[in-house]
């Protein structure tokens, strides 16, 4: 799994991107063993999931505006967008507001509270059903 921002891969679209390093997976001795995931712009696009924990985690939780309304007036969010353009960006600019700083224990959180289920992104989506068909629940 990698950012497809930075990548130096920009010419190609997300989707031809991930496919040419499956190709080369698949070329490999990895074979079908192995699956890319290219998340655009950047892995912080899961942190932008409706869940109310990101709010919370954030340091958000009770503050008027709410969070996504704050975004909208500020211009990180589109309406009907569900996540920002630059995710990244944006949560750190959340964060500013309420005085937080950007740590692995933050993302721990998020990790633990902010289930994938109501992620929205289309890689993310790949990545639950690559998961599903490697582990799957009996």
């Amino acid at each position: 799994m990698f950012d497809y921002e930075g990548s130096g891969q920009e010419q190609l679209s997300r989707e031809e991107l991930q496919r040419s390093v499956n190709e080369d997976f698949a070329r490999s001795s990895w074979g079908g063993r192995a699956r890319a995931i290219v998340i655009e712009p950047e892995l912080e696009a899961w942190v932008w999931s409706d869940s109310p924990h990101v709010d919370t985690i954030a340091g958000w939780g009770g503050r008027r505006p709410p969070l996504r309304s704050w975004m909208l007036e500020r211009g990180w969010l589109r309406e009907g967008q569900f996540k920002p353009d630059r995710p990244k960006e944006a949560f750190r600019a959340a964060l500013h507001v309420t005085g937080r700083s950007r740590s692995a224990s933050l993302y721990q959180q998020l990790a633990e509270r902010v289930s994938l289920r109501r992620c929205r992104d289309e890689a993310f989506g790949e990545f639950k059903d690559i998961m599903r068909g490697w582990f799957p629940v009996d």
